[in-house]
């Protein structure tokens, strides 16, 4: 294939055999019918001689090289490769290569053996591919102008995605190892194992600028500035988007105040990155999103999530086109399980058996198919709470901190889940409340912790400080769960008018918003598996205020 031949024998690619390695292996599956399977596991693997073990989170080889591998390109058709007929191209968020003429000579193109499919037995249709190719470009072309006006319209990022085969939301990370020079040890080990923390995220590309052209489009950067001396050292973390260069978030961490800093950055970053992900792709057309943006768009992230039960199933919808789109991606079975058990707890329509059932098949596919996804088994584990699996959820959230021990919010759900039905020991109480108080101010998954601390302070009887802490929680984000706890609350204080006031105010957002569900299905459920007779005050809560309500909701 003469157009491969040349670009391997330039100056760009001459001295780079994985660069090498690379393209050739990607045209040749290309050519043999098999680019549906060039994914960064099997390039690994054939193309640089990777374990059967390898793992793209961990070993960035494949996204690095296909960085590197773009930069030549476009440098070898800038140079020596001008005029070539036929180009090669591999899209971004993809590593399927492309074909197309440039400078197109008839002359020319009726000589190279190599064009579009670069198969001989079409030779006879030169001039009618060539013709056709025009008129797709053209429209492609008009297609493009068209997306990029409605972008526009809707005040959506001028960027175009014409395909699926983006898969990823790509996060640079900017500073550093490369760009300091008087980083100490424990700066060294934090941007390190930082990075190592982002990159186990399976729905974000997370790049490095030793390897990433700082000028390539990027979804989102994260800039690392390391201020103040070594024993009073400051790490500011800023947020941009890489399309505007906005600022989306920033905060700056005292290093050595926080004995458990690279989980609290990880977790507000985390969480920021959802937020900023979810507001980048509301809005586009969810049929032009590759799977892993669908996960993110079903997924609950703080800020763009909305507490109805119309958001929520269009979120199931979302994670059964992410599954239709590719029936082999476990973070998105893991979504629909989470979501399909949690309107069963929380809906009353919605807690069918058939939905059940999907729950629990789409939590095993999960699993099966992703088991070393620290997201994909955060989800399943929340399932499984829902559910009323409560050992499962434990044993899940604690394999989540052996997939990625940063995980803040699994820490969390460890130390909480067991007291889901029983009063917890005054240590749990605390600890929670310690881990409530090492969260930024303004990272708005605080609800879930404030949340829990209304719980455990209400199966301990300290009536005051649960209220407190729920209406905090309120404050940042309701749910059916936590109105319903904090109507029951009010019910135990005596305020039975208030109680039946927090009730129908969120009838709004969740019609079949029912006491009588979680008294006698949702909490029952939860509870089924703990033997213990302490369970019993949870449940006795919630029946009186299906009791207490009746004729009031």
């Amino acid at each position: 294939m003469k157009s491969l031949d040349r670009i391997l024998s330039s100056e760009e690619f001459a001295t780079s055999p994985n660069l090498q390695k690379f393209l050739s292996y990607i045209i040749e599956q290309k050519l043999n019918g098999n680019e549906a399977g060039l994914k960064a596991y099997s390039i690994a693997i054939d193309a640089f001689g990777r374990s059967e073990d390898f793992d793209s989170q961990i070993d960035p080889i494949v996204r690095v090289q296909a960085g590197r591998l773009r930069k030549e390109l476009a440098a070898y058709y800038e140079g020596a490769g001008a005029n070539d007929p036929v180009r090669i191209d591999v899209p971004r968020g993809s590593y399927r290569p492309e074909f197309s003429y440039q400078n197109v000579n008839l002359e020319s193109a009726e000589n190279e053996k190599d064009k579009i499919s670069f198969n001989s037995k079409f030779s006879k249709y030169k001039i009618i591919g060539f013709t056709l190719a025009t008129v797709a470009v053209i429209m492609l072309i008009a297609g493009v102008t068209y997306l990029q006006h409605r972008d526009e319209h809707h005040g959506l990022p001028q960027t175009v995605e014409t395909s699926n085969d983006i898969d990823t939301i790509s996060v640079a990370i900017h500073g550093g190892l490369e760009a300091e020079s008087d980083l100490d040890s424990k700066d060294v080990q934090f941007v390190q194992e930082f990075r190592q923390a982002l990159s186990r995220n399976s729905s974000l590309t997370v790049l490095v600028s030793e390897n990433h052209d700082v000028n390539a489009p990027t979804d989102f950067i994260i800039e690392q500035s390391f201020l103040g001396t070594q024993s009073n050292r400051l790490i500011s973390i800023e947020l941009l988007n890489g399309r505007t260069m906005e600022l989306v978030w920033g905060n700056t961490y005292a290093r050595e105040e926080s004995e458990d800093l690279l989980a609290q950055v990880t977790r507000d970053v985390n969480s920021q990155l959802f937020g900023a992900s979810v507001r980048a792709l509301e809005g586009r057309d969810p049929r032009r999103l590759s799977a892993a943006q669908l996960f993110v768009l079903a997924t609950w992230v703080p800020g763009p999530a909305k507490s109805t039960l119309e958001w929520e199933k269009e979120r199931v919808a979302l994670a059964r086109l992410a599954i239709q789109k590719d029936p082999n991606f476990g973070p998105a079975y893991s979504v629909l399980a989470d979501k399909l058990a949690y309107l069963a707890a929380v809906d009353g329509p919605s807690n069918t058996q058939k939905a059940l059932d999907e729950a629990e098949e789409s939590a095993q596919l999960a699993v099966e198919l992703n088991a070393g996804d620290p997201n994909t088994i955060f989800n399943v584990a929340q399932y499984n709470w829902h559910a009323g699996n409560l050992d499962d959820s434990i044993r899940l959230q604690n394999r989540v901190l052996e997939l990625a021990p940063n995980h803040g919010f699994a820490g969390f759900f460890v130390n909480v889940l067991p007291f889901s039905c029983l009063p917890p020991p005054v240590r749990v109480l605390q600890e929670a409340i310690a881990f409530d108080q090492s969260l930024s101010a303004d990272n708005p998954v605080r609800w879930v912790t404030l949340t829990w601390i209304g719980w455990l302070h209400m199966l301990r009887g300290e009536l005051e400080q649960a209220l407190e802490a729920e209406q905090k929680a309120a404050q940042i984000f309701q749910i059916p769960y936590t109105t319903i706890r904090r109507a029951a609350i009010l019910n135990l204080m005596g305020d039975r008018d208030q109680a039946a006031q927090v009730i129908l105010q969120q009838r709004a957002n969740w019609p079949n918003l029912s006491p009588d569900h979680f008294a006698y299905v949702t909490y029952p459920r939860i509870c089924r598996d703990v033997d213990n007779p302490d369970k019993e005050i949870l449940l006795d809560i919630y029946r009186k205020l299906a009791e207490d309500m009746q004729g009031r909701v």
